[in-house]
């Protein structure tokens, strides 16, 4: 488990702290699906659905 306080800047916008990115391996570029679950929010990696061949 790992916790942490950020703070939303006046562009909504917030840093996820080094920690967090390392241990989830997130990277510049990496998207991220947010939702709300429970009153609280969610941010998970995009998986690209993968790509059938014919």
């Amino acid at each position: 488990m790992y916790e942490d306080v950020v703070t939303v800047d006046d562009k909504g916008r917030v840093l996820i702290p080094a920690e967090v990115r390392r241990r989830m391996n997130l990277r510049a570029g990496t998207r991220l699906r947010v939702s709300i679950e429970k009153g609280g929010i969610v941010l998970r990696p995009l998986v690209p659905e993968p790509t059938r061949v014919r």
